[in-house]
């Protein structure tokens, strides 16, 4: 069953990326691209890239440090990079996020859910983040900007960006009460909600979260800053990319619309999120540059930002298959002790 799964996630992506490939060729977006380029644009596109990533794995190293988990820098970069790898190519069955809670909880016996919980605050700050972001900066845009983007499908970004926001800012107002006054998860409607099948699994893990990181809510604030520069980070190497192609493209501030909305289509459940950045991105560089006189270059930027992801699994490869084969099977098994 999981190998079918596996197969259909396959096809859904390089269905995705061929259709992405099949129109660009058509409407010219890739010929003659390369050519009289300064490579400049490109390589800082990279480094910024590398940053933001780096600056995602330090989050996470603060976050599991916190909970006294005994997590060095460098193993946290290693494993974080070997994570990157494993997800993209969806490696066995083990995705990003087991990789770094078993090597969390494998180096603190007895901090299982430590360990786990490490990991999930890492992943909702950065989505948090990302709708955070992508909302403010759809309401620092004048209305005469959105005007233009008249398309029924930019309406309906429009609509998900203001709705992702304030649930986004309901969230983290709704943490901060229950770390300021954790009481408040004790009344009887919090009790009966964690006998419901689902929201009662996700609320009894939040409040073991807000139990465990209560005493340290400056982590928390250091982290979502840690996010909120990673999540700009990544939106100014998409920039530096489309500045590398020339041309009309969207300005650095509608990068930072665009970019937290591709980043969190690119967590879509296929294999490395394949496709559905790209996607995304192609769909919001038509709709931003749709009164520009230029063809839109969106794929051409997905792709190249891609390669900046490869470039990152890259790493992560060599580590890998570095490690000895008793560490990568374990890995692989991905179950925590």
């Amino acid at each position: 069953m999981k190998q079918a799964v596996f197969v259909l996630k396959l096809l859904i992506s390089a269905g995705l990326l061929g259709f992405l490939a099949w129109r660009a060729a058509r409407e010219e977006q890739f010929q003659g691209i390369f050519a009289g380029r300064d490579y400049a644009w490109f390589a800082a596109a990279v480094a910024v890239g590398l940053l933001a990533t780096l600056v995602t794995f330090f989050r996470w190293y603060l976050l599991a440090r916190a909970l006294g988990l005994a997590m060095r820098l460098g193993e946290t970069i290693r494993v974080s990079f070997i994570a990157v790898f494993i997800g993209l190519f969806a490696f066995g069955t083990l995705g990003t996020d087991s990789a770094r809670a078993f090597t969390a909880a494998r180096n603190s016996p007895g901090k299982r859910v430590e360990a786990v919980a490490s990991v999930f605050v890492d992943r909702l700050i950065g989505l948090l983040t990302m709708f955070l972001l992508a909302a403010g900066g759809y309401y620092i845009q004048s209305a005469d900007r959105w005007q233009q983007l008249s398309s029924p499908e930019a309406k309906g970004i429009q609509y998900v960006v203001q709705v992702s926001g304030w649930a986004a800012a309901a969230i983290l107002f709704g943490g901060g009460v229950a770390l300021a006054a954790p009481q408040i998860l004790q009344w009887s409607l919090f009790e009966r909600l964690r006998t419901w099948p689902v929201v009662g699994q996700i609320l009894t893990r939040v409040m073991e979260i807000v139990r465990l990181y209560r005493s340290q809510p400056g982590v928390l604030l250091i982290g979502m800053l840690l996010s909120v520069g990673s999540t700009l980070l990544f939106a100014l190497s998409i920039y530096l990319l489309a500045v590398f192609y020339g041309g009309n493209h969207p300005s650095l501030a509608d990068h930072c619309i665009i970019a937290p909305i591709s980043l969190v289509a690119n967590a879509v459940p296929l294999p490395g999120g394949l496709g559905g950045m790209e996607t995304m991105l192609d769909f919001l560089y038509r709709e931003f540059t749709s009164s520009q006189g230029d063809p839109p270059k969106g794929i051409a930027v997905a792709f190249a930002f891609r390669f900046v992801f490869l470039l990152m699994a890259g790493i992560g490869a060599i580590v890998w298959f570095a490690m000895g084969k008793q560490e990568r099977e374990s890995l692989q098994s991905g179950d925590l002790p």
